[in-house]
């Protein structure tokens, strides 16, 4: 494989994959992922920095489709990978993304997120923590059991990041100021190759995608809380309080809510499902695009119903955009994919776990287990572990590649940030017809 530049070269390693994204021949096999390091093992942040400006970022006069750091992207499956460089802290890693997101109409901008249930503590500029310290919650009205993401004992599995909403952002970056003991591995899976294999391996899911959809409800606290997987706080800028960001708590309870209720509504316009899916029944536009809300005493589960497949917004490719992963795993794991979906816990509680669903009319319903298997085992498949070291950094597309994290023992602390580019929209794939 040739260099890079002077000052980045290819760093092969053992986790590394080549892969066809598209199986045709004549098609090309890329590295996955493109795994680089400097040239010159003395070099210091302010070197590293130089050369991402210069090398890799954006620049003035760049368009979104040519610009250095979206084209080894686009040629190397969607993710690449920094190794040796001597960042060494939060601010470091914050002048890297300052570096990073370039100038010119094809630069990076922050993420604005919103609907956020999963606390990220900020711990520099564009810097936040990943929830690595949060215990189970059981969650008393969806009708689910949530695995938190945060224990060190649980897998988090395959995923776009904020796919469960119309509002994700474009590129996810991680960094490591600390590697766990043992385990902690991030996976990556290519989005692009395993939607190309499911046209044959199982053409029904993909249609379902298109024509169905997904359900992901979602509870969201009042309180803040860093104990518990869902403890963002409600009425933040990024869940669902004023965008502002506001202090409400002075307002009454009916103002919060009609706050909070307003942003939803808001959040439907983004996107959500397709309006002709509930366009024969009398429901307001929020409804017909798929989204509820149910008050509770301690907050509101949300309801989003969502496209799984979406047009990659430079390749032109259909890729797959879930959050199906864990809930997968964890209901294959407690085996409730039949009804009544119960399972007894280490405590000898009966608990409620419901499996993947897909997006219906008038309710909800299951994905088949066998499907899901399939799509796993794809993702499987195209899996790379990646095994942290301090300073190493991990550029993924969100749009290209999904991410997962094993368990681990010790004191890892991976930090993320999420970026947007102006003209970077993944479009949901509207129409499809496969053959079975």
């Amino acid at each position: 494989m040739p260099s890079v530049s002077k000052f980045w070269l290819p760093s092969p390693q053992e986790f590394q994959k080549h892969i066809q994204i598209v199986p045709k021949p004549g098609e090309p096999t890329v590295p996955f992922p493109l795994v680089i390091e400097p040239s010159n093992s003395a070099v210091t942040v302010a070197d590293v920095l130089e050369s991402v400006r210069t090398e890799l970022s954006p620049r003035h006069g760049d368009t979104l489709e040519s610009n250095p750091i979206r084209t080894l992207l686009d040629q190397n499956g969607g993710a690449v990978y920094l190794k040796s460089l001597p960042l060494r802290s939060v601010d470091d890693f914050s002048q890297f993304l300052d570096a990073l997101s370039g100038t010119g109409k094809a630069s990076w901008y922050p993420y604005d997120p919103v609907a956020m249930n999963v606390l990220r503590k900020v711990r520099a500029k564009n810097v936040l923590t990943v929830n690595e310290y949060s215990s189970i919650l059981q969650c008393t009205c969806v009708p689910l059991l949530i695995i938190a993401r945060g224990p060190p004992s649980h897998v988090i599995m395959w995923h776009s990041e904020f796919s469960i909403s119309p509002s994700h952002p474009a590129y996810v970056v991680f960094f490591c100021l600390k590697p766990a003991e043992s385990g902690g591995k991030t996976g990556i899976s290519s989005s692009l190759a395993v939607c190309n294999r499911l046209r044959a391996a199982c053409p029904r899911f993909l249609q379902a995608c298109v024509d169905k959809g997904f359900s992901y409800p979602a509870p969201h606290h009042v309180a803040e809380s860093d104990s518990i997987f869902f403890g963002n706080g409600l009425y933040k800028k990024t869940a669902f309080g004023p965008a502002d960001g506001q202090d409400i708590s002075s307002f009454s309870e009916q103002e919060k809510r009609h706050i909070v209720e307003g942003r939803i509504r808001e959040l439907a316009r983004l996107g959500g499902w397709k309006d002709s899916n509930m366009q024969d029944m009398e429901l307001p536009a929020w409804q017909q695009r798929g989204f509820d809300w149910v008050w509770r005493s301690d907050g509101v589960d949300v309801y989003q119903r969502v496209p799984g497949l979406r047009v990659h917004p430079t390749r032109k490719t259909n890729t797959l955009f879930t959050a199906l992963g864990s809930r997968y795993i964890n209901a294959k794991n407690r085996k409730t994919f039949d009804p009544p979906h119960t399972w007894i816990n280490e405590d000898g509680k009966e608990n409620v776990y419901l499996p993947p669903m897909y997006a219906g009319v008038p309710e909800d319903e299951l994905i088949p287990e066998k499907d899901l298997d399939t799509v796993h085992g794809l993702q499987q498949e195209f899996a790379v572990e990646i095994d942290w070291e301090i300073g190493d950094v991990l550029i993924i597309d969100n749009f290209a590649v999904q991410h997962s994290r094993l368990p681990w023992t010790g004191d890892r602390r991976i930090m993320a940030s999420f970026w947007d580019q102006d003209g970077l929209n993944a479009e949901a794939v509207t129409t499809m017809n496969i053959d079975p």
